[in-house]
């Protein structure tokens, strides 16, 4: 008697079969959030808001040409007939804009309005994770089923997809993210990249999900 022959007699209307699965993906950073600080001396009785945005904007386009948004505007005291003007503007660049930003902030700024301190942040946005993880789970879920067409055949039972549990915590020290998946950037997947020509100087996040699968027989 066959391993297999002998595997199908053991096997009961109501056995399980659990194992687990991961898909990955790495996705290649194409832009980055900037963060600026704008500082700005206004006439106390100049109360022209839309002007003052204008000039505002108009400053932070000549810095870079982008769609941006502001933080709540505070103002302060200054010398006597002014207050200072201050906020933070932010907007999604392409990774080939981030180069000499101290610079290019510093000759955008206009008299009596300043750009200062620019900072970047390369983290994928949240909406591209998402977008990945719900990629990533399709890929599991058609690999759950083809294990089922291999475990049909090897054991002459007919089974189906009992349970599938995402995201469950595994050995990787990775980052989880709020649907489930592990994120780790940079270093850890250099070696992904070692032969394409894909990487170059660009940031990329690997995007790992985990799953337990339950296999049960049909009833």
């Amino acid at each position: 008697m066959s391993d297999l022959t002998q595997l199908a007699e053991l096997i009961h209307p109501d056995d399980s079969m659990r194992f687990k699965l991961f898909a990955q993906k790495v996705i290649v950073q194409e832009d980055a959030r900037i963060t600026v600080e704008v500082h700005s001396l206004v006439s106390t009785s100049n109360n022209d808001r839309k002007a003052l945005e204008q000039k505002i904007r108009d400053a932070l386009n000549n810095f870079i040409k982008a769609d941006w948004a502001f933080s709540t505007i505070k103002r302060g005291g200054e010398a006597v007939g002014y207050e200072r003007v201050t906020l933070n503007a932010s907007t999604r660049i392409p990774v080939s804009e981030v180069y000499n930003l101290e610079e290019r902030a510093r000759q955008a700024s206009t008299e009596g309005l300043s750009l200062k301190e620019p900072q970047i942040n390369y983290s994928i946005p949240s909406a591209r994770v998402t977008e990945t993880v719900e990629e990533l789970r399709m890929q599991i879920i058609e690999d759950a089923k083809r294990q089922i067409e291999v475990i049909d055949k090897a054991t002459g039972r007919k089974w189906r997809i009992g349970d599938i549990g995402f995201g469950l915590q595994d050995s990787r020290s990775e980052m989880r993210t709020g649907k489930g998946a592990y994120r780790v950037s940079d270093d850890a997947i250099a070696d992904l990249f070692s032969e394409s020509d894909e990487a170059g100087m660009t940031s990329a996040e690997r995007i790992t999900l985990v799953a337990d699968v339950t296999l049960r027989t049909q009833r």
